[in-house]
């Protein structure tokens, strides 16, 4: 049933998002010039209900807030993927972002040498997706890649988002409502 509805789709073996929850900060006067409120968001049960354009055998890398670890752990779940690590953003405070990784089907981690860093300085976070971006292109440099809720386009990926026109894939499904 599955293969039909896919058939004529593209379908993508690295998956890599930086969801547009929503994420309540712990006061006004602390963190709301960074919530994910100054830009369009959706809920996580709206975020599940995405079909993902994902290959059988494929990586998921998702970025995510240590308070919602779980939901996002969960919702690696629902989407078939298996959680196998994560990468940080911040080393401290309470900005900490971490990058999950999760796998469907037979994915070998990467050699040694193509291995993402376990850690990076803090940056801005626009910096720190396109740091991570740069270096999952060049772990999987031969693989189909979307960036879902893209800002902006990527050489060598396939984007969708609501700051971004959707490029070679339905972004219907990839939008945040307006």
């Amino acid at each position: 049933m599955r293969a039909s509805r896919e058939l004529g789709t593209k379908l993508y073996g690295v998956i890599y998002a930086d969801l547009p929850r929503r994420f309540e900060v712990c006061s006004e006067g602390n963190g709301s010039d960074r919530t994910a409120d100054n830009y369009t968001t959706v809920t996580i049960d709206e975020i599940a209900e995405i079909e993902l354009p994902a290959a059988s055998n494929g990586v998921l890398f998702l970025w995510t807030t240590v308070p919602l670890l779980k939901i996002a752990i969960d919702l690696m779940g629902r989407w078939n993927f298996e959680y196998k690590s994560a990468c940080t953003g911040f080393w401290f405070g309470n900005e900490l972002e971490m990058l999950l990784i999760g796998t469907r089907g037979n994915v070998p981690a990467p050699p040694m040498g193509k291995r993402l860093a376990q850690a990076i300085n803090p940056g801005k976070p626009s910096e720190q997706l396109d740091r991570f971006a740069d270096m999952i292109a060049a772990m999987f440099p031969n693989v189909p890649k979307l960036e879902m809720f893209a800002r902006k386009r990527r050489d060598g990926w396939d984007v969708g988002g609501n700051q971004v026109e959707p490029q070679g894939i339905s972004g219907r499904l990839l939008l945040a409502p307006n």
